[in-house]
């Protein structure tokens, strides 16, 4: 493999060959070093803080309307998390989206998985967290009632219009008749 050195034509160039051999040499020197302080100290329990996990929707959940459900998880370390989706008890693996992850400033870290889904009435999601931290999978479970768009609005509005035409066709119907009757 060959280097292509990107330096200003000031700098003396770096010879890469013996660069190489020397980070070889003091990686080896480093393990040897780490494995001794092992043996003799032991090595101590690595610390681990489980998620918090929450679920929930981006908007209001309108059945056949396309939404995103969200799994946000919390304040876990260390960073590696699994995450499943589940719709009616099956799993989801379509349109589901993991975020990188966030460090707080504490070392822990936040993330958050999406999975977009256009859900009927009685629908049941739910996301699932495997952590080395907590003793079990930890499911959450999104199951709201989806809101029937409300039609009583448009309903009365409606009813109201037809009652006034009538009562308007019936008032011009006596009028009418009481002037031809003269």
């Amino acid at each position: 493999m060959q280097q292509i050195s990107r330096l200003p034509p000031f700098a003396d160039p770096v010879d890469f060959p013996q660069l190489n051999e020397f980070t070889i040499i003091e990686r080896y020197d480093c393990l040897q070093d780490m494995n001794y302080a092992i043996a003799v100290i032991g090595s101590s329990p690595e610390y681990s803080e489980p998620p918090e996990v929450s679920i929930y929707p981006k908007h209001n959940v309108v059945p056949g309307v396309e939404n995103n459900f969200i799994c946000f998880m919390k304040n876990f370390y260390p960073p590696h998390i699994k995450v499943n989706w589940m719709r009616n008890g099956e799993s989801v693996t379509e349109g589901v989206y993991n975020s990188q992850l966030s460090m707080n400033t504490d070392g822990t870290f936040n993330s958050f998985s999406i999975l977009t889904s256009s859900p009927t009435e009685g629908d049941e999601y739910s996301c699932t967290v495997e952590h080395e931290a907590l003793d079990s999978p930890q499911t959450r479970t999104w199951d709201e009632p989806v809101l029937i768009q409300c039609v009583t609005p448009v309903v009365v509005f409606a009813v109201g219009i037809a009652v006034g035409i009538l009562g308007l066709a019936i008032g011009m119907f006596f009028v009418i008749k009481a002037s031809c009757s003269c």
